[in-house]
């Protein structure tokens, strides 16, 4: 289950500098964290279990309608691209998760059947750093 999953968020791509380019179209945003487990018996009992939190993998996904916006029809971001999104949760500008992410594919690019025109794309993504949170996000933020 991720983490965070919302629908009427606005990213932003700043990867060139605030303020960034709106990322038009947008569908939804989520992403989550897991910590790799590492299950071990204890060596004094023989018998206790116990488990260590290894590497925090952060990954995640934004899905984008492609028929809105000045840019219709293109793809915002490609496979390979590093960017560093800001997700605002509401309108005021002061309370965004900051994620710097590799986009890491291109899916579930549809095309409509009549007009062959494109619908929508989804774009996984792994998050490289820990999400910085700003406003009332900053306490939530995490290393």
């Amino acid at each position: 289950m991720p983490a965070y999953n919302a629908c009427e968020a606005t990213v932003f791509d700043v990867t060139d500098g605030d303020p960034g380019d709106e990322v038009l179209g947008l569908s939804s945003v989520e992403w989550g964290e897991e910590a790799e487990v590492s299950e071990y018996t204890d060596n004094t009992t023989g018998c206790t279990k116990a488990a260590l939190a290894g590497p925090i993998t952060r990954d995640g996904q934004l899905t984008v309608n492609l028929q809105d916006g000045a840019e219709k029809g293109k793809l915002p971001f490609r496979a390979g691209q590093t960017k560093t999104l800001q997700v605002h949760i509401d309108q005021t500008g002061n309370n965004y998760w900051e994620l710097e992410v590799l986009i890491t594919a291109v899916q579930d690019y549809n095309h409509d059947l009549n007009s062959a025109d494109p619908v929508q794309a989804t774009f996984p993504f792994r998050i490289n750093t820990p999400p910085v949170g700003h406003g009332t996000l900053a306490e939530d933020s995490g290393s």
